[in-house]
């Protein structure tokens, strides 16, 4: 079994794995079984839909014009996941998120786009000029770094422009 794969097991069984994990945020078993299971995966807005079924919902927190201070999954039963949260920013506390001068700036999910399919969410972490383009993959919880160039071609090519801003 790879380090990826045993991680996403060891996940699943909602055990920890730090060293291993790094990248991954914890998808409880009966999500992974669910998006197993969907037929037909689409996306209204910011909601995953499997089978038109609402399956899961990426909301961005402490909107500014296409940049956010966190972007959370929240599934249907209500259980929930931070993707990106900016130092300092809860999620769970809107009153406290705001843009703290160049911090806030430089510390942002920019251009949040969700894929048609809901496979995915891709923003840019950092700042609008610099900064680390990152895919967050659903079906297993994984966030890693993408090349502009992999964005391009995911929003332009694999999904041909029709990939969802989440605002």
């Amino acid at each position: 079994m790879t380090k990826l794969s045993t991680c996403c097991a060891v996940l699943a069984l909602g055990l920890t794995m730090p060293s291993a994990c790094a990248g991954h945020h914890p998808v409880a078993l009966s999500h992974l079984n669910a998006w197993t299971r969907c037929g037909h995966r689409t996306v209204s807005r910011n909601v995953i839909l499997c089978d038109g079924t609402p399956f899961a919902r990426v909301d961005c927190v402490g909107a500014g014009v296409k940049q956010c201070r966190a972007l959370t999954l929240t599934y249907q039963d209500g259980s929930s996941l931070i993707i990106y949260a900016a130092p300092g920013v809860n999620p769970n506390e809107p009153r406290e998120i705001g843009v703290e001068g160049k911090a806030g700036f430089f510390n942002s999910a920019y251009y949040p786009e969700l894929a048609p399919d809901g496979s995915m969410v891709w923003f840019k972490k950092g700042s609008v000029g610099q900064g680390q383009w990152q895919i967050y993959l659903v079906e297993d919880g994984r966030l890693r770094d993408a090349d502009p160039g992999y964005i391009w071609e995911l929003r332009d090519l694999q999904f041909d422009g029709h990939s969802v801003p989440i605002e």
